[in-house]
Order: structure tokens, then C-alpha cells, then sequence
């Protein structure tokens, strides 16, 4: 968002949006979709559909990334998790593809 709003926005349009994204935590994929869509609602609605088609199996990419953000706070908490290391290997490879969508989609 920063590289973008320096393309697009004055100084001060500039500070505040990244201040506010600095401030956001624990994103669960409904909460990015609510940020994108609070900046377009193309964004959001292009996030949902690459999300949904590039995932291997139906859904997978937005698991991974709620997966990710609930065991974090499981962790945190002192809650004992079950976790392999292929799963964890599995939820950062779609948690990296999320990602790259949200950089093609933001740019």
C-alpha cells in the first residue's frame, strides 16, 4: 500500500494511510478483504476470486491464512497446538501466494 499511495497520494494522504496499516493485526483473510475493499471493491473482490482459483483445493489459501493467524493465537496464549512441519510448510507456501496476489493486485 505504501509503494502505491507514494504514486498516487500528497504527503499527508500518504502518512495516515500508512499509519493506519501499520496499526492492523491478526488478518484473517476476511479482514484483508475488508481492507481491500475499503480501498476498492475491485481489490477485495479480485483478492476472493484469485484466492479461490489458485487454490489447489477448494478453499485452501484462505485456510492457510486463518490457519496461520488462529494458531498465533493459540501459541500466545499458552495453548497447546498439533502442527507438523508440513503443515506449517504447507500454510507458508499458500500464505506466500496470498501475498503475491495481494502485491500484483496493489500495484
Amino acid at each position: 500500500m505504501e509503494k502505491y499511495c507514494q504514486n498516487k497520494a500528497s504527503p499527508n494522504i500518504q502518512k495516515f494511510v500508512i499509519k493506519q496499516i501499520d496499526n492492523i493485526t491478526n488478518c484473517k483473510t476476511e479482514k484483508i478483504k475488508r481492507i481491500l475493499g475499503e480501498f476498492s471493491p475491485t481489490w477485495e473482490s479480485e483478492f476472493s476470486q484469485k484466492i479461490h482459483e489458485q487454490s489447489k483445493i477448494d478453499g485452501e489459501i484462505k485456510n492457510s491464512i486463518d490457519s496461520v493467524i488462529d494458531n498465533r493465537h493459540k501459541i500466545a496464549h499458552g495453548k497447546s497446538v498439533g502442527m507438523s512441519y508440513s503443515r506449517v510448510s504447507n500454510w507458508y507456501e499458500n500464505v506466500k501466494q496470498a501475498v503475491g496476489i495481494l502485491e500484483e493486485i496493489i500495484k
